[in-house]
């Protein structure tokens, strides 16, 4: 068992939107992450990431609350110490979560450390099933984590797929989506195009980008094409793993930088969205 997999344990409760509409809260887990082959140099990590993580994610989801642990401290202990001994939740552990805290779910973090390189991986698990919920990573030079404020940035990006996950399946009133329908089952690598109503500038940059199961995103191209009152967008192309479309409205320069995709075909798969992106319209599908 890694030495340093540690007892320090926050909880945090995200409303969490089913895909089938119906709203209910999620409660979950931060653990302290794990570090894997990392120098007694970074030991500080274990706790600045995840605390630096709860900070994003709480700028970045109105939705989020956090949660007093300070009258459970005794129990978390207990529970981390199940877990980093048997690598799971045992029904003790479960049972410990669901009655005694409140929680259903736990974020789980892992930090490698290879050639100057430190790879931040986190996943949100079902306590009971172990079902993966979510799943992100980034890639950071060592010499990029040694303050605060740069660590923030650096969870910034994880704290915005995962919000962005867990974010309602509905349209704003200005971009509204009548194809693809939420939940539409659809054809592997099928070329569709969506299209619907909106009522936003039609000097606004807007572009689809597909999203999966760990937190990748995939341009697609060509860009959203507005209209008065209609717009639409060919060439879409859903494949095995995919399970989200986002219309993105972007800004000046972060047209010029798909733009620039686009032109070195670069689609994906990247994890981070340009500055000052806006996800205006999500809709979860199928691929069958």
């Amino acid at each position: 068992m890694n030495k340093h997999a540690l007892n320090s344990i926050a909880v945090l409760c995200i409303c969490f939107f089913f895909t089938n509409g119906i709203s209910q809260d999620l409660h979950l887990v931060a653990l302290d992450f794990w570090l894997d082959s990392v120098p007694d140099s970074l030991n500080y990590l274990e706790k600045e990431l995840p605390e630096a993580l709860e900070a994003e994610i709480l700028n970045s989801c109105n939705s989020i609350k956090v949660l007093e642990r300070n009258q459970h401290l005794d129990v978390l202990e207990e529970i981390e110490y199940e877990y980093n001994r048997e690598g799971i939740f045992n029904d003790s552990t479960i049972n410990k979560l669901n009655k005694q805290i409140g929680a259903n779910s736990a974020l789980i973090g892992k930090v490698k450390h290879r050639a100057g390189e430190v790879r931040i991986d986190i996943k949100v698990v079902k306590i009971e099933t172990g079902e993966r919920q979510f799943q992100g990573y980034s890639i950071a030079n060592i010499n990029d984590l040694q303050s605060f404020s740069q660590i923030a940035l650096n969870m910034r990006e994880l704290s915005q797929n995962l919000c962005h996950h867990f974010q309602p399946s509905q349209s704003i009133p200005d971009f509204e989506v009548e194809y693809p329908q939420n939940q539409q089952r659809l054809p592997a690598n099928q070329v569709i195009t969506a299209y619907g109503t909106h009522s936003i500038s039609l000097e606004e940059n807007v572009w689809a980008v597909l999203g999966d199961t760990y937190g990748n995103f995939y341009l697609q191209n060509p860009p959203v094409q507005l209209r008065n009152e209609r717009w639409s967008c060919t060439g879409i192309r859903p494949g095995n793993g995919i399970i989200e479309i986002n219309f993105v409205r972007v800004t000046n320069a972060g047209h010029m930088s798909f733009q620039n995709k686009v032109s070195n075909s670069d689609f994906g798969a990247f994890t981070n969205l340009p500055s000052g992106s806006e996800i205006i319209s999500k809709v979860y599908i199928n691929v069958e």
